[in-house]
Order: structure tokens, then C-alpha cells, then sequence
């Protein structure tokens, strides 16, 4: 088993926390820090997760993974939710942690100008050497 650590990288000026023993993504707290910023349309993650189009894409995405890894993924396994929970110090926050497709599908889904700072990451932090 992979031990886990959470590293944080910047799409513009959003932090994004990233898991490294799966490579998941923390798609609440990118949220967080959007609806934080004056000015920007307020976005809802339920508006996100109970879309048609991202149940399609959740479908062909463990369809995708499950022959890739040979074995069967479910949906639920791109998508995990982790409730925040009261500790000493206060009530911690909800985490919803994203297969890295999925995280940048709903990156993108957030602004069509903030796609664009998404997409720019993905391809300078991702695909260019």
C-alpha cells in the first residue's frame, strides 16, 4: 500500500491538492476557493455531480478505467466523498476527491475562461517536457 501524501499545485492562482497515492483530486476545495473570489458566478458541486452530461461521462470513465485496469471500477471509486467531521479544533471540511479526468472535466466546468487556465495547466504541467 502506497503511503499518502497531499501535494498542492496551482491551476492560475488556485491552489489544488492532489493525493499521491492515487492521484486524486480535491474538487471541493478548488470550489471553495472559486466562490471565495469576488465576483466570480457562484458554482454548486450538486449542480456538477447531478448533471446529465457528467453521469454520462462518470459511466464511460469506469467503463475506460475498468478495461484499462483490467478489472471492473465503479463509478463510485472516481468519486469519493468524505464528510468533514467535528474534532477538537472544529469541524473540518468536506472533501470531494476526483479521478484526475474527472477533476478537470469539472475544472473546466466551473468558467469557460477558467477552462481555459485548466487546460493551459494541464498541457504545461502535464503533457509538455
Amino acid at each position: 500500500m502506497k503511503t499518502n501524501q497531499e501535494m498542492t499545485r496551482y491551476i492560475d492562482s488556485f491552489s489544488v491538492v492532489q493525493r499521491t497515492s492515487d492521484g486524486y483530486f480535491d474538487g471541493s476545495e478548488l470550489l471553495r476557493q472559486w466562490n471565495n473570489v469576488e465576483g466570480n458566478p457562484r458554482r454548486q458541486m450538486s449542480k456538477f455531480l447531478e448533471s446529465d452530461n457528467t453521469s454520462e461521462f462518470l459511466k464511460a470513465l469506469a467503463e475506460d478505467e475498468s478495461h484499462r485496469a483490467k478489472m471492473l471500477i465503479g463509478e463510485n471509486q472516481l468519486l469519493i466523498k468524505v464528510k468533514g467531521r467535528n474534532t477538537k479544533e472544529g469541524k473540518t471540511l468536506d472533501k470531494v476527491w476526483m479521478n484526475p479526468l474527472l477533476f478537470i472535466k469539472f475544472a473546466m466546468w466551473i468558467n469557460p475562461a477558467f477552462e481555459v487556465k485548466v487546460l493551459r495547466f494541464v498541457y504545461d504541467e502535464m503533457i509538455r517536457y
